[in-house]
């Protein structure tokens, strides 16, 4: 599912071609690559996190990629699951680190991503077509 909608964004397309998809191959497969890799070493990392600290290895599991790769469908359904093998509380824990990871991307992403577009000078398409966009920095200009 991740692939697909990453694909999206890359442009991919299924049409005939070479390779898998004629357009935006190497974004797709490098991404998918690259969340891959960030997955599982967010796992690991939770892992070791949490033996240094004492506790049980599964709460690295609970707090790393089930939630914040997942969001809180895959919190809520794989909390039961860790609770079977041996963590109390897995579905309160995965909910709680979900919500945490989506205030927390929220609370940093706007400010990083308005960042990024004061940077680079970034503009939509519809503001290079003459479309006003209410921009306030326009306004005052």
């Amino acid at each position: 599912m991740n692939m697909f909608f990453a694909s999206l964004g890359y442009t991919a397309s299924l049409k005939t071609g070479k390779g898998i998809f004629k357009t935006g191959s190497t974004l797709v497969i490098k991404m998918g690559l690259l969340v891959t890799v960030l997955v599982v070493l967010q796992d690991v990392l939770g892992v070791i996190l949490s033996k240094a600290f004492g506790l049980n290895p599964l709460l690295g599991i609970a707090t790393g990629s089930i939630p914040l790769v997942g969001g809180h469908g895959t919190a809520g359904a794989f909390g039961p699951v860790l609770e079977k093998v041996g963590l109390d509380n897995a579905t309160t824990i995965a909910l709680a680190s979900a919500t945490f990871g989506l205030v927390s991307g929220g609370m940093l992403g706007g400010p990083v991503g308005n960042h990024l577009i004061r940077k680079y000078k970034l503009v939509s398409d519809a503001t290079l077509e003459g479309v006003k966009l209410g921009n306030k920095d326009e306004e005052e200009n």
